[in-house]
């Protein structure tokens, strides 16, 4: 015998016959199927059979009826088809599916030559994406949030580009996500999009609570919120609200909302936005962990650089100097930022060798003539290689005293044997140390001098192209303007390097 079972809703599991009377459902529908569903019609819809057919019928609800998601006035049944009224899905049951009694059945397999013939191929990476009828949307969204997660590992950037896909995905008006402080228990706003929107901290604190995704049709009306001073002063609309959960832990929500009076939430819009919160969620910790350990190997960096110059007080501020430089190099050579900071993380850490020397440094001039031990460039190399995410930026330590015609030292490497990174590094080295102890009494020489000594000197020991960037940063005032250290673009080169070790 058909009946209408409800699938998702306050009366969840209630099965309903269907006989050649027609059953109204609603809030009051007098003798017919009453709902426990605030966002439905007191009388909201009407299933009837036709001969051995059966359809449902919209009686002018507010909210309207949808039979797999496509709102309708009536419509033809069939088994399976779910049927949305309010809030409330009820599904209908034609009482004729297969009965199987032998057990599963085994699947049955076209032809290879028909086995395609009637798929729906769901381009997701095409330029023409058409939203699926039947969950389409939500299958794109979770794809494009997966991508997100798996692209982005900084928080801020990663929870707005979530909010913003979870927003387009329900065609909310506006949207928030809010963390909450682990020790403080309040929650703090870390992305918005959308128009500024009331927030109803009821509504968060019920998700948070609960654990669970809160949706509502209109606030003003829910008998959870209506008694809330948010709620009543602000006239709160449809909001939907889930939480950000890892390990069983909620560390905020997304909170999802509608202008009142707007048609509202549908529980497939809770079914994906609690989805994409449990994706966030888990991302969003590892971003902090991310984050714990960068900030980590910052402070490993500082520290490195400031024992160095502990050891050698003379070349103090050297190493800065020699990063600012190779970073103006690497932009006026149009590298990409990314890679111009991994430069400059290199540069910095160039001399990192010379902590692990016995005895003191020694502060031989590189144009002096004077030999400048190597084992501090061996010694440094060994160093970083065995600091996870460190090992990519050893270029700088490597090739610091290298040359391009092969007569630098300590392994005489020469020509494409030099990447773009020891380039830069070994010229930014060499002109600090001219600029700062060159010359008579090692008082340093004028930057115009040495840069006419340079051009003898490029395209034979030193790159033609960074020789030639150099001298333009200087005439541009790039190259001694000042460079704040350890700055965001530090964070990304961190973060890449551990990305591509990882």
């Amino acid at each position: 015998m058909p009946n209408i079972r409800i699938k998702q809703g306050p009366q969840q599991g209630h099965l309903v016959p269907l006989d050649e009377h027609p059953l109204v459902v609603g809030r009051d529908p007098g003798e017919g199927l009453t709902l426990m569903d605030l966002s439905s019609s007191r009388r909201h819809a009407e299933f009837f059979r036709v001969g051995d057919m059966y359809f449902v019928r919209d009686l002018g609800s507010k909210n309207g009826t949808f039979v797999n998601d496509q709102r309708i006035e009536e419509e033809l049944l069939k088994e399976g088809d779910q049927v949305l009224v309010g809030e409330t899905v009820l599904v209908f049951e034609s009482g004729q599916g297969a009965i199987q009694v032998d057990g599963a059945a085994e699947p049955e397999f076209l032809p290879d030559e028909q086995r395609l013939s009637a798929t729906v191929v769901f381009h997701l990476e095409g330029e023409d994406r058409r939203e699926a009828k039947q969950g389409g949307g939500g299958l794109e969204a979770l794809y494009r949030v997966s991508k997100a997660i798996a692209s982005l590992r900084e928080t801020r950037p990663l929870l707005s580009r979530v909010l913003e896909l979870s927003a387009a995905a329900v065609k909310a008006d506006s949207g928030y996500v809010f963390i909450k402080d682990p020790q403080k228990g309040v929650l703090s706003s870390q992305a918005t999009w959308g128009q500024p929107a009331k927030i109803s901290g009821s509504i968060a604190r019920q998700a948070i609570q609960e654990s669970r995704a809160v949706i509502t049709a209109e606030a003003l009306s829910d008998t959870r919120f209506r008694d809330q001073r948010s709620v009543v002063m602000h006239r709160i609309g449809p909001v939907l609200c889930a939480p950000l959960v890892s390990h069983e832990t909620v560390r905020g929500v997304v909170y999802l909302a509608r202008k009142s009076g707007a048609p509202p939430f549908r529980s497939e819009d809770l079914e994906l936005i609690a989805a994409i919160g449990m994706q966030a969620g888990i991302a969003l910790e590892n971003a902090i962990i991310h984050e714990r350990q960068r900030a980590g190997v910052l402070q490993m960096v500082r520290s490195l650089v400031a024992v160095e110059e502990m050891r050698d007080p003379e070349t103090k501020g050297h190493s800065e100097r020699v990063a600012a430089y190779s970073l103006a190099v690497a932009r006026q050579m149009g590298l990409p930022e990314l890679e111009a900071h991994k430069i400059q993380l290199s540069a910095l850490l160039h001399d990192i060798g010379k902590i692990a020397l016995k005895g003191s440094p020694a502060s031989a001039n590189p144009g002096s003539g004077v030999r400048i031990p190597s084992e501090h460039v061996l010694m440094g190399e060994r160093l970083l290689e065995r600091v996870p995410d460190m090992a990519e930026f050893s270029l700088g330590v490597k090739f610091h005293h290298e040359r391009m015609d092969g007569s630098g030292f300590p392994r005489g490497s020469k020509g494409d044997e030099i990447p773009v990174t020891g380039r830069i590094v070994m010229l930014a080295n060499w002109y600090d140390h001219l600029t700062t102890t060159g010359g008579v009494g090692r008082a340093g020489l004028p930057p115009k001098e040495v840069l006419k000594e340079l051009q003898t000197m490029a395209g034979k020991q030193f790159d033609a192209a960074v020789a030639q960037a150099l001298v333009l940063a200087y005439r541009n005032g790039q190259l001694h303007a000042p460079e704040m250290l350890y700055d965001e673009g530090w964070a990304e080169a961190i973060a890449s390097g551990a990305a591509t070790s990882g």
